[in-house]
């Protein structure tokens, strides 16, 4: 794990640079497209904010670069039991089976007292089988749409053209 930290901290030394010139690149063209989204945002406004949101990118990037071998995504597999302490679902109840994976946590790997130990830094976010479950029974027990006989209405019109509604 050493190694692997010290040729992330010499990597991130040597582009240092280059990511600083990349961060500008970035925030302009991030800015220009925001601003065609939401083009009554003031651009200081915007400017700001993609400035804050591409800094912490990029510090977030040199951090995993430097404690390369420390981090590591955790994809979860379709099929695997619903776990709290690694997954979250939103919406759903918390049991069942993943069907798929939204997006990757984040967890670290740390070696102490001769073991290596993982902490979750951010948990994966799932999709579970109960959710499906839910939908179809939900469209299952939806009534259908009824019209009643007395919010029908039939227009007639005579032969000189008025019309009269029945």
């Amino acid at each position: 794990m050493m190694i692997h930290q010290a040729t992330g901290r010499t990597a991130n030394q040597i582009c240092a640079q280059i990511t600083e010139s990349k961060e500008v690149f970035v925030e302009k063209e991030l800015a220009k497209a925001l601003h065609l989204l939401l083009p009554l945002t003031p651009a200081m406004i915007l400017a700001a904010t993609v400035q804050k949101v591409v800094t912490t990118a990029a510090k977030l990037k040199q951090t995993m670069t430097a404690e390369y071998g420390l981090y590591y995504p955790e994809w979860i597999i379709p099929g695997t039991n619903f776990e709290e302490d690694f997954m979250e679902a939103k919406d759903e109840v918390d049991k069942g089976l993943v069907v798929m994976c939204v997006f990757p946590g984040l967890i670290r790997k740390a070696e102490k007292e001769q073991r290596i130990r993982t902490f979750t830094i951010v948990k994966s976010r799932v999709m579970l089988q109960s959710a499906f479950d839910i939908a179809q029974e939900e469209q299952r027990t939806e009534p259908e749409a009824t019209v009643s006989s007395e919010a029908t209405h039939t227009q007639t019109e005579d032969h000189q053209g008025s019309v009269t509604q029945e």
